[in-house]
C-alpha cells in the first residue's frame, strides 16, 4: 500500500493505525508511525472514555461510549 510518508509518497510496507476503540487514524510505517501518531492525544491510543477526551465519541453504531 502506498502512502503519504514523512518524506514524501513511499512505497514502503504500510498499514493503518487505529485508536483503543479501532477506529481508524492514519496509514503508517515503520519510519513514520511515531511523528503520525504524536499528532494525537496519547489517551486515545489507550482505552479511554467520554471524559477523557474534549469531543462527543460517536461509534459507528450511533451509540455513545
Amino acid at each position: 500500500m502506498s502512502h503519504q510518508c514523512i518524506d514524501g509518497r513511499s512505497d514502503r510496507h504500510s498499514w493503518w493505525e487505529y485508536d483503543a476503540h479501532g477506529i481508524p487514524l492514519c496509514v503508517v510505517c515503520d519510519d513514520c508511525r511515531a511523528s503520525k501518531l504524536a499528532r494525537y492525544q496519547p489517551v486515545i491510543l489507550t482505552r479511554y472514555t467520554q471524559a477523557d477526551v474534549d469531543e462527543r465519541i460517536e461509534p459507528e453504531d450511533g451509540t455513545l461510549l
